[in-house]
């Protein structure tokens, strides 16, 4: 099976990309020439001419052949592929971005590898054309964490170019920040995942949304995963394990310096406050869990009574 027998919907968030829609358009409309398709434009707030030069250049695709989503203010990323994907057509999604650094001919070569049997064909960027310090290093550690502490398999999940099946997404949540590990979520749902290398290019214009704060949002990332998504008790471990050693740290230094206020009792005091607020996160996330557990199981369950209801309905 080849990639033009199939129908797809392509989502492009575009957010201050002015110069970039009428080539990216263009180069679209290339690329996928003989293939039945829908694009989808999400608008996410642009303060420049962006949305006014979408509708220019789709003025001749009519729906459902182009459909073009506005919001007033930005939202990010995440949320704009949300309200993409929530107005597509077809089963079949493929996600690429607007900054013309995701090139457009390598989306047949997603559709192909997809069509072998794949719920998700995620790109990998052969030879990134992006700043070495500020984008490439951190995304390296960002996939590394996330190899190492979530079994992601993914070596670059930064990466906005992909072609998935729109059923898993029914059972995601997105929030800020999501669209970067959309592919860890489906590998964790048991979807049957790949990754494709594909072109990058440098930016030509307008400005990148990206530095090493995203990092940061891994961290965080890798936490929620693994504690909430994966029930793995590694967290509490780690962090139970550092608070014990800074409270016991804290009690040896202070013993021999109790009756001075020196630097080290005051480094006593403090490693027995943070070893005391840590056991108070660990404990807090593990009351959290247990609600959230209990949440989860009670979707679950009410999708099962809806799902009975249906049948008794439609036999």
């Amino acid at each position: 099976m080849t990639g033009d027998k199939i129908k797809f919907s392509v989502v492009v968030p575009f957010y201050n990309e002015e110069d970039n829609v009428k080539i990216l358009h263009k180069e679209l409309i290339s690329a996928l020439k003989g293939h039945e398709y829908e694009l989808v434009y999400v608008n996410d707030g642009s303060t420049d001419s962006t949305y006014s030069r979408l509708i220019k250049e789709t003025e001749d695709l009519k729906p459902p052949h182009a459909k073009i989503i506005n919001f007033t203010k930005n939202l990010g990323q995440s949320f704009a592929f949300k309200a993409g994907l929530d107005n597509t057509s077809f089963d079949t999604i493929v996600f690429i971005d607007g900054d013309l650094q995701n090139d457009p001919r390598d989306i047949p070569l997603l559709l192909e590898k997809f069509l072998e049997g794949y719920d998700l064909a995620q790109g990998i960027r052969a030879r990134r054309k992006d700043p070495f310090f500020s984008k490439i290093v951190p995304s390296k550690i960002a996939n590394l964490i996330l190899r190492i502490l979530c079994g992601s398999k993914f070596k670059d999940l930064g990466c906005s170019l992909k072609v998935f099946s729109k059923k898993i997404t029914d059972r995601l949540f997105f929030y800020k920040g999501f669209h970067r590990l959309l592919p860890v979520y489906f590998s964790l749902k048991g979807a049957k995942v790949t990754e494709v290398k594909v072109n990058h290019r440098s930016r030509k214009s307008g400005k990148s949304k990206y530095g090493f704060s995203r990092t940061i949002e891994v961290l965080f990332e890798v936490i929620k995963i693994n504690f909430f998504e994966k029930g793995s008790n590694n967290f509490i471990y780690i962090t139970i394990g550092v608070g014990m050693t800074l409270v016991i740290l804290s009690f040896l230094v202070g013993f021999n310096f109790i009756k001075y206020i020196n630097l080290y009792s005051f480094m006593a005091l403090l490693s027995f406050v943070l070893g005391l607020y840590l056991f108070v996160i660990a404990s807090s996330l593990y009351i959290i869990r247990s609600f959230y557990s209990y949440y989860q199981k009670y979707k679950e369950f009410d999708a099962y009574l809806l799902s009975v209801v249906n049948y008794s309905q439609n036999p």
